[in-house]
């Protein structure tokens, strides 16, 4: 059926054809990294460029990460409540498995390689460009030192870079605060406050059309040049994006698949920069490929981010040892996938899957909220609750710690609650901002009655209003057993397991503090966006009849690609 899908065209839009549980995301993206091991190999192991037109075949494989990264890392965007909860989510699915990658050159590739060639292993620890200097200078994203030692094999201008894959996370980094910040201004739109004028439907696409603009003026030297790689990323990753804000317009068919064919070929050898006349046709057909191509991902694990920042050190180890001597070009690429695929199996199952696990629980939540408070003081401070009879009805109120917005039919209720609410010194109990009618508990000591966030029955609290029963996070709407409007049981999370009818689950902030296995009885799937990773194992899946379009929610979808990067 999908061969013959991908012979005769399919008239459903991209939006309707694009399965979270069922896509080629995951096979896209192991080719690509294929891909780019294999083109490393070459330029590392014998100086030997793969090109394709005019165009490296490893700059095409990094593009078109950017291209899927769009497409996920902006239904991330769209989906999610707030922005301190995206950025908690590419923090901790780019963060810790780059750490690994950082450490492990410098403390153990390094000194491996200086032995190999036959130079002490002090090399690797001493000088300008040391190990220890290679950490600090290049831990936060941008990639600083390339050298250690001057360790590696002697090319055209001197030896190469320790690892060469880690340069393109930062401008990944740029690209996640890039769509943060079309989000905050208005021009990408969250799923809960969508379009309502044909302006603000098109904003996005013009404001992608502007960008490309300017590269293609840059690239011609009519607009002075911008920082090198910038405009090349950005513009990737924007159409990325626009592949999921107009996933409703989209359509493949064969006709319109052979012309962005051709339009991708004839932009690579008639152009020094494809770029410039085949990005549209080029992310066109990376959308087609995410939902048409015959072979599906349905591994657990995700391994293509890890192989992708693990293959360059592997094979700077090979050629220290003589690889390149012993064996072809191909075998030399193949031995390091293996090898670089050891690794990144390593990094997902101890140090990738077990980060995620913390993306959709309170820790974060609660890491944020000390951060405000380091900074302006008690958060009841910061964000005061409202005099009595200030509240407007109609007007949604921000809750001071979740930083999300308070239903608006909330809003006078909250203001005529909030008198008695002010006077406590306890954080957001009884007396204090957000309390009885409006907050998270109807007690004194916190944030609820003994443990979470509320008491037994209905998440947050136990009324109807603010964050609880029929409005907010509670029972009717919210992170409960409840409709499709809030993270209910149709959009997200279920009742027994997430946060859901007993606090934060039945045995999450509620009976057991943080629940028998994470926030709830069956623990938090490991997942994650794009490069973003990974299924959750089996058992800790939700039913199928919850799959929603809230893709990142606690115990949401677990199939959905943009769990992994």
């Amino acid at each position: 059926m999908q061969l013959a899908q991908l012979v005769r065209g399919d008239k459903r839009s991209l939006k309707e054809r694009f399965n979270p549980r069922d896509n080629s995301i995951g096979f896209v993206r192991m080719v690509l990294a294929a891909i780019v091991v294999i083109c490393h190999a070459q330029s590392l192991g014998w100086n030997k460029p793969v090109l394709l037109g005019r165009s490296q075949v490893g700059d095409l494989a990094v593009d078109g990460f950017f291209v899927v990264s769009g497409f996920l890392v902006t239904r991330s965007a769209t989906n999610l409540p707030t922005l301190r909860r995206y950025f908690t989510h590419r923090a901790l699915r780019i963060l810790p498995a780059f750490y690994l990658t950082l450490f492990v050159t410098a403390f153990v590739v390094a000194p491996l390689v200086a032995v190999l060639q036959g130079d002490s292993v002090m090399r690797a620890f001493t000088g300008w460009d040391s190990n220890w200097k290679y950490v600090i200078h290049n831990c936060m994203l941008l990639v600083r030192q390339w050298t250690i030692g001057g360790l590696g094999p002697d090319g055209p201008t001197g030896p190469p870079p320790m690892n060469g894959s880690l340069w393109t996370l930062f401008y990944e980094a740029l690209c996640y605060c890039m769509i943060a910040f079309l989000v905050a201004v208005g021009v990408i739109r969250r799923k809960t406050r969508p379009p309502t004028t044909t302006l603000q439907y098109y904003l996005p696409a013009l404001v992608a059309g502007g960008a490309w603009a300017l590269y293609a003026a840059q690239a011609y030297h009519v607009a002075p040049a911008g920082p090198q790689n910038v405009g090349r990323f950005v513009i990737t990753f924007l159409f990325g994006a626009m592949g999921h804000l107009y996933a409703d317009k989209i359509r493949f068919t064969p006709a319109w698949v052979a012309v962005a064919l051709a339009g991708c070929f004839g932009a690579l050898f008639l152009s020094d920069d494809y770029l410039v006349l085949g990005s549209l046709p080029f992310a066109y057909l990376f959308w087609w490929a995410m939902v048409s191509l015959p072979i599906r991902w349905t591994t657990e694990t995700d391994l293509s981010y890890g192989l992708y920042i693990f293959h360059w050190p592997t094979e700077m180890i090979l050629i220290a040892a003589g690889a390149t001597r012993r064996f072809g070009e191909l075998d030399f690429a193949f031995l390091a996938m293996v090898i670089a695929g050891i690794g990144a199996t390593f990094s997902w199952h101890f140090v990738e899957s077990r980060a995620l696990r913390y993306k959709n629980t309170a820790l974060p939540d609660r890491a944020w909220a000390w951060l405000e408070t380091q900074v302006t003081g008690r958060v009841g401070q910061r964000h005061p609750a409202p005099e009595a009879g200030t509240g407007t009805p109609g007007e949604p109120l921000e809750h001071p710690v979740a930083g999300a917005l308070l239903p608006a039919e909330s809003s006078s209720v909250a203001a005529s609650a909030s008198a008695e609410a002010s006077s406590s010194q306890d954080g957001y109990g009884v007396r204090d901002a957000y309390a009885a009618v409006n907050g998270y508990a109807p007690t004194a000591d916190g944030y609820a009655t003994s443990h979470g966030f509320g008491p037994a029955a209905n998440g947050y609290a136990p009324v109807t209003n603010g964050y609880e029963q029929s409005n907010g996070y509670g029972e009717a709407n919210g992170y409960a057993d409840g409709y499709a409007d809030g993270y209910g049981q149709e959009q997200g999370e279920y009742a027994a397991n997430g946060y859901a009818q007993n606090g934060h689950a039945q045995n999450g902030y509620a009976q057991n503090g943080h629940g028998q296995n994470g926030y709830a009885p069956n623990g938090h799937p490991a997942d994650e966006d794009a490069f973003t990773y990974g299924y959750p194992p089996e058992s800790q899946q939700a039913p199928d009849r919850l799959t929603t379009l809230l893709p990142e929610q606690p115990l949401g979808d677990p199939g959905d690609p943009a769990y992994r990067r």
